[in-house]
């Protein structure tokens, strides 16, 4: 089974310009936390979480109109093709440490994304049995990794930067 028969089609994307204020707007009106930056031809260039907006916004202290979504996104997009296998994917989730990946056509471009949900739904389905290589045990083993990944990015000893 490929990624394009299990990812989720429908990804709320945001522009390389966007700033943090317009990058809220789409989580809200998408009601997401996890938003792929994408440059003009469709391709990923950053991904940005609502918490990566949170530590931003704190440590800048500035408005959230006034910082570029790109200074706060992870730039290492962690990516898929959309005819990959699912247990490629799953197997690149979790050695990612990451919840969700982007995934894209032949070109580079974003055409969905691939979550923990979709392989939990996909097991589901399944019920106990392995579909293709991949089993219940799996979607908890990309959870257990993905809960690794929780690295702060500022010091956590509650002192915010000084504005310059």
């Amino acid at each position: 089974m490929n990624v394009n028969q299990v990812m989720t089609r429908q990804v709320a994307t945001a522009p390389l310009s966007a700033n943090l204020r317009e990058v809220v707007g789409v989580m809200m009106a998408n009601g997401c936390g996890w938003v792929p930056i994408v440059d003009a031809e469709g391709r990923p260039a950053g991904v940005i979480t609502d918490r990566d907006v949170a530590i931003e916004a704190w440590r800048s202290n500035r408005r959230l109109g006034e910082l570029l979504a790109m200074d706060a996104a992870r730039r290492e997009v962690v990516v898929c093709r959309d005819t990959s296998p699912v247990q490629s994917a799953e197997a690149l989730m979790r050695t990612a440490h990451v919840r969700r990946i982007g995934v894209v056509d032949l070109r580079g471009r974003l055409v969905g994304m691939l979550s923990v949900d979709d392989l939990a739904q996909l097991a589901v389905r399944a019920g106990n049995r392995d579909v293709e290589g991949l089993s219940s045990e799996d979607v908890l083993n990309v959870v257990a990794e993905a809960s690794q990944n929780r690295r702060p990015r500022v010091p956590a000893v509650g002192h915010r930067p000084s504005a310059s």
